[in-house]
């Protein structure tokens, strides 16, 4: 509609931003804030109701991550140091990752500046907090506040989609050699073997199912 045409041209306006501009904040023709010049790399979170960037960047890429809430009158609030990405945006906040592994991308994920668990990759998301990824070569299923061993990931993760209403699909055992693995649908905490010898997935659509 006109108001996700409006949100998505302000967020590609952002994302093309870059030093040395700065941003003003406003609520029809009242200013509710001012983003420091120096802010690099900006988000807005799926409603709109808050910003998020980075200031004070390394020559490594790590910075101070900031958060401006609508409620607050965009105030900048400073959530973490130290921080080289925004890996996932939820409702009712965001997660990001810290000590970024040079060697395998690996990194460790926190959220509100708890960690979630380290040495991990492949992170793969698009339900409000829950989210797969690799660790040590198995996949694992963060949902409200837990962590689940799903089954053994191989080379590599292959999540079409992400997770949406309790449900994912994902390759177990995938070879690079032989580029295929076991295809399985993750179902509200059922595995279900789909098929063998899988190369990839091309798409689903778990809105039309049951």
């Amino acid at each position: 509609d006109d108001a996700d045409a409006m949100r998505n041209r302000v967020i590609n306006f952002l994302e093309k931003g870059k030093n040395g501009f700065e941003y003003s904040v406003f609520e029809g023709s009242e200013l509710k804030g001012i983003l420091p010049e120096t802010a690099t790399n900006l988000w807005i979170n799926p409603d709109g109701d808050s910003l998020n960037f980075f200031e004070d960047v390394d020559d490594k890429g790590y910075g101070d991550l900031y958060m401006a809430k609508a409620e607050n009158k965009f105030k900048p609030e400073l959530k973490d140091s130290d921080v080289y990405n925004v890996e996932y945006f939820y409702k009712d906040g965001l997660f990001y990752s810290k000590d970024r592994s040079e060697s395998d991308y690996s990194y460790s994920l926190f959220k509100d500046k708890e960690k979630i668990d380290d040495d991990i990759t492949n992170m793969q998301g698009n339900e409000e907090g829950a989210f797969v990824y690799i660790k040590d070569g198995d996949i694992y299923l963060y949902k409200k506040g837990k962590k689940e061993k799903i089954g053994s990931a191989g080379d590599m993760l292959g999540v079409s989609a992400g997770v949406s209403k309790d449900k994912f699909i994902y390759l177990a055992d995938y070879s690079s050699k032989y580029y295929s693995g076991e295809l399985y649908l993750y179902n509200k905490g059922k595995n279900e073997k789909i098929d063998d010898d899988v190369s990839m997935v091309l798409s689903t659509n778990f809105d039309v199912e049951d």
